[in-house]
């Protein structure tokens, strides 16, 4: 392969981590304010329930208790913003992942854009040599190849159909 594709390789790897790196920091942000979003309710149902308590000699057996409603209610956004504080976390493991990637891909692509020029090569040099019987340079001959089953007519040819040779590219004029 060559070290300037290589090099370009590595350097689009560095680009994708580093937008892989702002993703997760906004996600993180995201969870971070909704954290703080369902803190300040918890803290509000709480202070609810604590006011409820009052209401609740007023009350008929029948009814349900407002302090235990607002009480649940309380543990129920804190349950949230601690799962919300969780994903923030994950999401600010994953972005310094992708950081320290985003930084190993562009050390990559510095070492292969300087190594080729170092040594003289350019675009059409090799880093290594291609094993014996394959080349770079290939001729004219289409890769892929209709082949017939056995029993099947002869294919056309594009001197004998003129449609045959405009969907295959084989036209000069179209």
């Amino acid at each position: 392969m060559k070290a300037q594709a290589l090099a370009k390789l590595f350097r689009r790897m560095a680009q994708h981590n580093v937008a892989k790196a702002k993703s997760h920091r906004a996600k993180e942000q995201e969870h971070r304010d909704q954290e703080q979003h369902h803190r300040g309710l918890a803290e509000h149902f709480a202070k609810m329930a604590d006011m409820a308590k009052s209401a609740t000699s007023e009350m008929k057996d029948s009814e349900a208790d407002p302090a235990t409603l607002y009480r649940a209610m309380a543990g129920h956004h804190e349950a949230l913003a601690d799962s919300h504080a969780a994903h923030a976390d994950s999401h600010a493991q994953d972005a310094a992942e992708h950081v320290g990637a985003g930084e190993a891909c562009s050390e990559c692509a510095k070492v292969f854009s300087i190594s080729g020029k170092a040594v003289g090569m350019d675009d059409r040099d090799e880093l290594m040599p291609l094993p014996e019987g394959l080349s770079v340079i290939h001729g004219d001959t289409p890769v892929n190849k209709l082949v017939p089953r056995a029993g099947m007519r002869e294919l056309p040819t594009p001197d004998e159909n003129p449609l045959y040779a405009k969907i295959f590219g084989t036209d000069e004029l179209g």
